[in-house]
């Protein structure tokens, strides 16, 4: 699924628009809960680039808050991050970006910039949100962030630096590209398609062995300990035996005890 949402630069941080980072990951998070109604526990793996990994942070911070938004956060898998501008400990050369931005997807000049609260409260606060509770203990986000390798030209250089790209306790590569073209693949053999394939193949290959390897301790767990004998009595969840051999086509359920048996004739 893909999400869509004003990414006008101008816009995006102006504080008296009604399109801000809050109002846009708001949005997401509760799009998403829409179309997840009937499969709520489906794991969720997003794939943000630029400004979008800010509203996908958001999001995330949002549902780790609210009630009724929690399934996202619990069945997000992980996130990769295509040329956020997170930041880190550079918060004061986000003027500087803002205006790389500017010059580029809108055309105008760092004048904009006295029109622009660029990130001052709003990208700190998410970003310290978004850290600390990729911290908690049961918290098991994954995280992989790529950068541009390319500049955009000479004279603009690199829209969002890699030190900027990047949080520093998780994986990150770059990606032979600039800041517009780094998310536009030409197709499976293109070498920036194979590097965000490889990371999306390890984190399914590790979740569905997780998910075997969880079975199959849940299923010795739901069978050890009966004393059945060798007699085909195995114990499964919530103390109902189940006796065998079993034939028959009727079915007269009994009870004994703490116990249900099902009867067979």
């Amino acid at each position: 699924m893909t999400f869509g949402y004003d990414a006008d630069v101008v816009r995006f941080w102006t504080i008296s628009s009604s399109n801000r980072l809050p109002d846009h990951g708001k949005s997401l998070a509760y799009a998403l809960l829409d179309q997840r109604m009937q499969l709520q526990s489906r794991p969720i793996i997003f794939i943000a680039h630029s400004l979008g990994g800010l509203v996908c942070e958001e999001a995330l911070v949002l549902s780790n808050k609210r009630e009724d938004l929690q399934s996202i956060l619990a069945n997000t898998l992980g996130v990769i991050f295509m040329g956020t501008p997170h930041g880190g400990a550079y918060l004061a050369h986000w003027g500087d970006t803002v205006a790389k931005y500017v010059n580029i997807f809108r055309g105008t000049n760092r004048d904009i910039l006295k029109n622009l609260q660029p990130g001052s409260s709003d990208l700190q606060r998410v970003e310290e949100d978004f850290q600390h509770m990729l911290r908690r203990e049961n918290v098991k986000l994954k995280v992989f962030c790529f950068y541009e390798a390319l500049k955009m030209n000479d004279i603009v250089g690199k829209i969002v630096e890699s030190w900027s790209a990047i949080l520093s306790a998780y994986d990150s590569c770059s990606i032979n590209a600039d800041h517009r073209n780094m998310t536009k693949f030409n197709g499976r053999t293109d070498a920036g398609y194979a590097q965000v394939h490889g990371v999306l193949r390890r984190w399914i290959q590790e979740y569905e062995k997780n998910g075997i390897s969880s079975m199959r301790k849940e299923s010795k767990s739901d069978t050890d300990g009966d004393g059945d004998g060798g007699k085909g009595t195995a114990r499964s969840k919530g103390d109902v035996i189940f006796y065998g051999p079993i034939s028959g086509r009727n079915v007269v359920p009994g009870t004994r005890g703490d116990t249900v048996n099902f009867h067979f004739s």
